[in-house]
């Protein structure tokens, strides 16, 4: 790929990240194409050969522009140089800072993709998860609830009209997604071992853990305002004070990080 170097200005207020703040991003990855070859010269050895094991073309630049991406944000974040940005993963697959690169910095992050769409949260401490989906009709299918859905969520499912089921599954399926990439378990810890609320009008919620009961309140759990037909939903640990979150976009036609109407 041919270096381009210029670079994304991050047209963003200054940065005072406090504890109780979660920080959002999403973008369409696809309007940030004519960065590529930028975004490709920012990336580790690793990333650069995870990108070449894509059989497909489409595949393979989303990854790039979205890791990208995610460095740029980091950037500014933690005040460090893109392409320095060191990560460490733990056995689940889920990436952090590597604190030995980055002995000062407190912060979590989470990303997720549907299609070319992205969304990446940023949290100050706390562990942080998000999850991102297309509403697709054909998952207004009971079956797939009855076999990855808790009991009392496959039993409220059942209970909606018929044209409510796909958006009330996806609304399920990334509050799950979210909570388990916040733990940084992943799927490996059961999606039916845990419950969340199902109906599109009820707000986010935790409402069960197996075993571990005190988890429940131990999360706060809100659903994200993005693009019809899509379903966003981000997870983070709480702590005493009021949550507030700041929604930002990735915009393509100057290249900056803007805040979100």
């Amino acid at each position: 790929m041919q270096q381009d170097k210029s670079e994304i200005r991050l047209n963003t207020p200054n940065f005072i990240f406090r504890n109780d703040e979660v920080k959002i991003w999403q973008m369409d990855l696809d309007k940030l194409s004519h960065k590529l070859p930028y975004f490709y010269t920012i990336l580790s050895a690793d990333e650069k050969e995870r990108a070449a094991r894509y059989h497909f073309e489409l595949g393979q630049r989303r990854f790039i522009i979205g890791r990208g991406v995610l460095r740029t944000i980091l950037s500014r974040l933690i005040n460090e140089y893109p392409a320095k940005i060191k990560f460490i993963y733990n056995e689940f697959g889920k990436p952090s800072l590597d604190k030995s690169e980055h002995p000062e910095c407190d912060i979590k992050f989470n990303l997720a993709h549907s299609d070319s769409f992205m969304i990446a949260a940023f949290s100050k401490k706390r562990e942080i998860g998000i999850d991102c989906e297309l509403i697709r009709e054909e998952y207004s299918d009971l079956n797939i609830a009855k076999r990855f859905f808790s009991e009392s969520e496959f039993e409220e499912l059942t209970t909606l009209p018929f044209e409510m089921r796909s958006k009330a599954f996806f609304n399920c399926w990334t509050r799950k997604e979210a909570f388990i990439k916040a733990t940084g378990k992943g799927i490996s810890a059961g999606l039916n071992s845990f419950g969340v609320t199902v109906h599109p009008d009820k707000p986010a919620k935790l409402t069960f853990v197996n075993g571990s009961p005190e988890e429940v309140n131990k999360w706060y759990l809100s659903d994200i305002k993005v693009s019809d037909g899509l379903s966003a939903t981000f997870a983070v640990e709480k702590d005493d004070k009021q949550l507030d979150y700041d929604n930002y976009s990735f915009i393509q036609s100057d290249d900056q990080l803007v805040r979100g109407k």
